[in-house]
């Protein structure tokens, strides 16, 4: 299997904008609250009805693309265009009202600079006919013509169901059988509790790299960026900063009129329910799950057909027979969950408008590296040379920043540690860089500990049912009683743990949003940059 290649990220929760069409949502950066820069979070409708909970037909969902070789480039002018006309619509709001517009003229002015700067070193021509020379062209031709025919060979091949068989079952097997190892041989849940939160958390980039497609569901996609505008909702209301003129900054579209709004969060939650989006999120996403409440129960039963010193745990031998044939169930579990998760997507993708994404392998990414290191060796050439104006040195500085970004994430996806490596860095980093992000890596620090929090309060159903009443009745002399013990612990771990994870993350969340907001209201000396994370 393909457990040492690189993945694209590109199959999104907070999909890219299509260049001609919106699609649901496109969060990234950083989630500030007044003052200084705009929010980085970029919101449309996921449909022009959403508020009256109905299903998404085929004509009104959402377009989704991969992120092109130009892809960082092509994000950098997504926000300065969004910047502008946030600007605009300030300046004319607050022309309306009567009020002081100098400064909004002035963020305008600045806006539309920085656009201006920006626009010509994301024009393809300038990219591909200033920079490029023949040898750049042929390489990025060739590695373009290989890149098409990987995606058509995999999509239309059977290997795929493979690789997510085994990135499902060794993703059960380290994010939560290490846990059972760890509880069984040191007799202590929290400690299992612990050590499966923490490889369930870290181990996700892996599992994503083993897939060879990932299909996403845009439901899941749009339902997950609706917690960080909860928190941010309480938490302006909490300081009294709701009707701020720059908290209203995330777009509304209504695509029977064509008229464009500027909404706060409570407003933008306001005109979007969540309930549609659950359904259909739950449907492929959470149902499946219930094939752990089927193979834990069975593992669980063994003793009444072994004999109850099967699972002896006064002794090394029971606890690795418990251990281990609870590993291995969750292995089988695991891998058809994986497999049994994207089927469902994929059988729903023209309702839902989901899109099937080829993980990207590490030779590709290396091939990628090569032509961007080209581009950047041409750009040092043409900056070198004598008599260029102001304005061709800042357009080539700026666009030999993207490509540095864009080089040094190919060269890291390159190698199977450093990918993951560099996943790791994305869920812990203050601020994203500019690439896109997969639902299962955060990408912030205040999202991957949200994160954290709903991973570890997702187990606990399970855990305080099968410590609580699982292990008393596995010990009573009534058959039924037994069997009750060994089945409904994991069945509650499902239906009342698992199925909720993501609302479990909501809630996480939405308590940091608060906390945040506490801390700002007793240290309101604090610069506006202390909350860089959020």
């Amino acid at each position: 299997m393909r457990a040492t290649e690189g993945r694209q990220r590109s199959n999104s929760s907070t999909p890219m904008l299509n260049r001609q069409q919106p699609s649901s949502s496109y969060v990234k950066g950083n989630d500030r609250d007044n003052g200084g820069d705009d929010d980085d979070i970029v919101l449309q409708p996921f449909t022009a009805t959403q508020a009256a909970d109905s299903g998404i037909g085929v004509q009104d969902a959402p377009a989704f693309m991969a992120i092109p070789l130009d892809g960082a480039l092509q994000q950098k002018l997504a926000r300065c265009k969004r910047k502008m006309d946030l600007a605009s619509s300030r300046l004319i709001n607050i022309s309306r009202q009567g009020g002081d517009t100098k400064k909004a003229r002035a963020d305008l002015d600045a806006a539309v600079a920085t656009w201006s700067r920006l626009s010509q070193s994301t024009d393809p021509g300038y990219l591909f006919h200033t920079i490029n020379d023949a040898s750049t062209r042929a390489a990025y031709a060739r590695y373009q013509r290989e890149w098409d025919a990987y995606q058509k060979v995999t999509r239309e091949g059977g290997l795929k169901h493979l690789h997510n068989l085994a990135a499902g079952g060794v993703g059960n097997f380290i994010c939560f059988g290490l846990g059972g190892f760890a509880a069984a041989y040191s007799g202590s849940w929290l400690v299992g509790l612990t050590v499966n939160t923490v490889a369930w958390t870290f181990a996700e980039p892996l599992i994503s790299m083993m897939r060879a497609t990932t299909v996403n569901n845009p439901y899941m996609d749009f339902y997950m960026v609706r917690q960080r505008l909860q928190a941010r909702a309480i938490r302006e209301q909490l300081e009294g900063t709701a009707d701020l003129e720059c908290n209203k900054k995330f777009q509304w579209l209504d695509h029977d009129s064509n008229h464009t709004e500027w909404l706060n969060a409570s407003e933008w939650l306001d005109r979007t329910s969540w309930r549609g989006l659950w359904a259909g999120k739950h449907f492929t996403d959470d149902l499946i799950y219930h094939v752990y409440s089927v193979m834990y129960g069975l593992t669980n039963c063994l003793p009444e057909f072994f004999g109850k010193s099967f699972y002896d745990m006064s002794t090394w031998q029971g606890k690795l027979a418990f251990a281990g044939i609870r590993a291995g169930g969750g292995f089988v579990a695991g891998a058809l969950i994986q497999e049994g998760m994207h089927l469902l997507r994929a059988s729903v993708m023209e309702h839902t408008g989901g899109k099937e994404t080829v993980t990207k392998p590490c030779a590709l990414w290396e091939k990628e590296a090569h032509y961007v290191g080209m581009l950047l060796d041409r750009i040092d050439g043409k900056l070198a040379e004598h008599g260029l104006d102001i304005a061709a040195i800042n357009t080539l500085e700026q666009l030999k920043a993207s490509l540095l970004l864009w080089h040094q994430k190919a060269v890291a996806k390159s190698r199977f540690i450093p990918s993951l490596a560099y996943e790791w860095r994305v869920m812990l980093q203050s601020r994203r860089d500019a690439t896109g992000i997969d639902p299962e890596v955060p990408g912030k620090r205040l999202d991957t500990l949200a994160s954290f929090i709903g991973k570890a309060a997702s187990q606990l159903p399970g855990i305080a049912v099968g410590q609580l009443a699982g292990s008393a009745a596995t010990r009573s002399a009534l058959p039924w009683v037994r069997w009750s013990g060994y089945i409904v612990p994991p069945l509650v771990s499902i239906a009342w743990g698992f199925s909720f994870r993501r609302e479990f993350e909501v809630v996480g969340r939405t308590m940091l949003g608060v906390g945040q907001a506490i801390a700002r209201r007793c240290c309101c000396g604090v610069s506006a940059r202390a909350d860089e994370d959020v």
